[in-house]
């Protein structure tokens, strides 16, 4: 079930279809049977990961991989289901989102009530308000979950409701790219300075890349920090130590390395395998070189290798010391994992609150700094304090950086309350998103163009586009922005032709395919393809149409009838007529016939 809406789908298509991403039968899980399949392997790792020469070639790798995983059918998709959410009329402002309706975490954040109160009603099909385990590292697998987790943790960047491209949340960033590819193999030309750093797992240290360090692209993000919902104001730090904490879960330094989870690893190895070089630049700045490119739009690539922390880093070192270790009140064996023999972690479950406590409280006493950050002691046991306070206050674990906090988790009810976080640090006002999300599209009214041309001629092509408006006020208005692209394709669906029609009047847009496009063309039929999109790359409207291209045919002079002479009849001989010289021809046959009459009587 999708919570959000994607334009790009390579992570859907992998998560649903690829063996190595651990969604398919076995669930990566090292004991068990597991589904393998490298073709589908191989295509979405080259989906996902900015192998594609261009997007032509992106969305002709991801066609084969579902039409492989259609053949494979381990997975097989067989109906669309359409989701209906009742709304009451109290509650408006809502930012559905075009793929989720209101699955979307951007509801929370838009819904407007006269009482500033939002009560929303789920339905698990396990009798209970989530599904599964709730920790970051191989948990939150459920949807249930994560309609409460999502408004309560914040995102470098979140996908947009209306166009499904990624936006800037909590980082602005700039990319920069130099690459080229040698056969199938992409080659960075961006130089890596030799000082920048990344984290080695094994010495869990900070290392040098060194030089002679090449990358493809260079992303700069900068970020906009707030307190966490426990008071502690987040730094740069809590980026290092979240960016060092998935190298430490994602890699096996060593066999049985208890600080290894391979579910995770999974699909977290791909990215970090990519980093090339990681600079800490000030107290809001990082830069991170990498192995990745995406053919269709620059802010993919950011995305890609953006990192932000959902949890402060004292609760990840407890839960840690709960997985690798055991519970230091209860003594439990935990897993983030769901394993045979061990209690799968989770931040909301009373004996696991329990056990993070007592490991907070021991952290706390020995001031214990975790290795990949550069602070102090003092500011290690405060971190430590805040989130003892945190769950003596609230009775669990979950604390973020989001617009909401949870205040209350009462399992036996089935009820959680989230509260809006007011905290004067945190970065956007209650309208901040209702504001700047627009759910628009522009729909393609009539497409007009000349049934027929001759080959050679231009073939003028006049497009209408209305633009409706669907948040944050509803309304139709002929077009005066709006991305119309034509293309001229053939039978085969090849691309004869592209260009984009210019605004005339509102909502009237008109482009001419030159006559140099088709003198080449053989005649016969063609399509006219018209795409309109409110924005540059997003959702387009699709209309076609057929012109015939008919064969010049040359215009030949009227023949002038030729003149001919008749030759001369030969005048017969002076002194004897026509007459005569018939009846001469028809006495002699006369004759001729009576001898041969008489002969054969005798």
């Amino acid at each position: 079930i999708s919570m959000s809406a994607w334009k790009f789908v390579e992570g859907s298509v992998t998560q649903m279809y690829a063996p190595w991403y651990g969604w398919m039968p076995g669930l990566g899980e090292s004991t068990w049977w597991n589904y393998s399949q490298d073709e589908l392997d191989e295509l979405t790792k080259k989906a996902l990961n900015g192998m594609c020469l261009n997007e032509q070639d992106y969305w002709d790798t991801l066609r084969e991989a579902v039409k492989l995983s259609i053949q494979e059918a381990v997975r097989v998709f067989a109906v669309t289901e359409l989701s209906y959410y009742p709304t009451s009329k109290r509650t408006t402002g809502i930012a559905y989102d075009v793929g989720s309706g209101l699955g979307s975490r951007w509801v929370f954040q838009t819904a407007q009530t006269p009482d500033n109160k939002l009560k929303v009603l789920q339905y698990s099909s396990v009798g209970s308000l989530f599904m599964g385990a709730f920790n970051t590292i191989d948990g939150l697998e459920d949807v249930y979950a994560n309609y409460l987790y999502r408004p309560v943790r914040d995102y470098a960047t979140w996908s947009h409701p209306g166009e499904g491209v990624p936006i800037p949340v909590r980082v602005t960033f700039d990319v920069e790219k130099k690459f080229h590819f040698e056969g199938e193999d992409l080659i960075g030309e961006l130089d890596v300075p030799s000082d920048y750093v990344v984290y080695d797992s094994a010495a869990n240290e900070w290392v040098e890349v060194g030089s002679g360090v090449k990358a493809v692209s260079k992303v700069t993000y900068d970020y906009l920090f707030s307190n966490w919902h426990n008071g502690m104001p987040m730094t740069m730090e809590d980026i290092k130590y979240c960016i060092a904490h998935v190298y430490e879960w994602s890699y096996e330094d060593e066999e049985g390395d208890k600080y290894y989870n391979a579910n995770y690893g999974m699909g977290t190895s791909e990215t970090l395998d990519r980093i090339k070089g990681i600079k800490f630049v000030d107290e809001d700045t990082l830069e991170i070189y990498g192995d990745f490119q995406h053919p269709a739009s620059d802010d993919l690539i950011a995305d890609y290798f953006a990192f932000w922390p959902d949890l402060p880093w004292p609760i990840y070192e407890a839960s840690d010391y709960l997985v690798a270790i055991h519970g230091p009140k209860s003594g439990t064996d935990y897993d983030y994992s769901d394993r045979e023999g061990t209690t799968q972690f989770d931040l909301l479950v009373e004996m696991h609150v329990e056990d993070m406590r007592e490991a907070l409280q021991r952290f706390w006493q020995k001031g214990q700094l975790p290795p990949a950050m550069d602070i102090t002691v003092d500011e290690a046991k405060a971190a430590y304090q805040a989130c003892i306070d945190w769950i003596d206050a609230h009775g669990h674990c979950f604390i973020s950086n989001g617009p909401f906090y949870m205040d209350l988790y009462d399992p036996a009810n089935m009820y959680c309350v989230l509260k809006a976080f007011r905290d004067p640090t945190y970065p956007f006002e209650p309208e901040y998103w209702t504001e700047r999300l627009t759910l628009a599209r522009s729909v393609i009214d009539s497409v007009d163009i000349p049934a027929s041309v001759k080959v050679g001629d231009d073939i003028p092509v006049k497009v209408k586009v209305t633009n409706k408006i669907e948040y944050p006020d509803a309304r139709e208005e002929p077009a005066e922005v709006a991305y119309v692209d034509v293309y001229l394709k053939d039978a085969s669906d090849n691309v004869l032709y592209s260009g984009k029609a210019a605004l005339k009047t509102a909502g009237n847009f008109e482009i001419t395919i030159p006559g140099s496009k088709t003198a080449n063309l053989s005649a016969g039929a063609y399509t006219v393809e018209v795409k309109a999109a409110y924005k540059e790359g997003g959702y387009p409207d699709l209309r076609k149409t057929q012109v015939i291209l008919s064969q010049v045919t040359e215009e030949s002079p009227t023949p002038t009838p030729a003149v001919t002479t008749a030759a001369p009849t030969e005048a017969p001989e002076e002194g004897m007529s026509t007459t005569t010289i018939v009846g001469i021809v028809v006495v002699i046959i006369i004759i001729v016939a009576l001898v041969y009459f008489f002969t054969k009587k005798k």
